[in-house]
């Protein structure tokens, strides 16, 4: 059996990050930006007190509002809240989210389902 040891000496957090890891979390910025750039879209797209129609378009409105939040939010490290740059807009981006489902989704969905339900019928809608 092989037994190992701690090392001796001072070591720290940042000590034991690796160089992979650093680079990971060196565009924290430029991803804040991003997150913050979608957050703001969302928000303003949520002032509209308008109902979305049961619509194709507004199965390609959810895609499009979520597409990109999705693909940047990949790229979150998933930092604890203690490690979060100040600011960090990743939670907000993710309620924002939330809210852009609950409007969008149910009529894309009705959109959807009727559309099947008119292919099984042999209909056109």
């Amino acid at each position: 059996m092989t037994t190992t040891t701690a090392p001796t000496g001072s070591w720290n957090a940042s000590s034991i990050c690796s160089s992979a890891s650093t680079r990971r979390l060196a565009p924290l910025p430029e991803l804040a930006r991003s997150l913050r750039s979608h957050l703001d879209r969302l928000q303003a797209v949520l002032v509209d007190p308008a109902e979305p129609a049961a619509t194709a378009a507004t199965l390609r409105r959810i895609a499009g509002l979520l597409q990109g939040p999705y693909v940047d939010l990949i790229r979150d490290p998933g930092l604890p809240p203690a490690l979060r740059p100040p600011g960090w807009p990743g939670e907000d981006l993710r309620a924002a989210m939330g809210h852009v489902q609950q409007r969008y989704l149910p009529p894309a969905s009705r959109y959807l389902l009727d559309r099947l339900a008119s292919l099984t019928t042999g209909g056109q809608r």
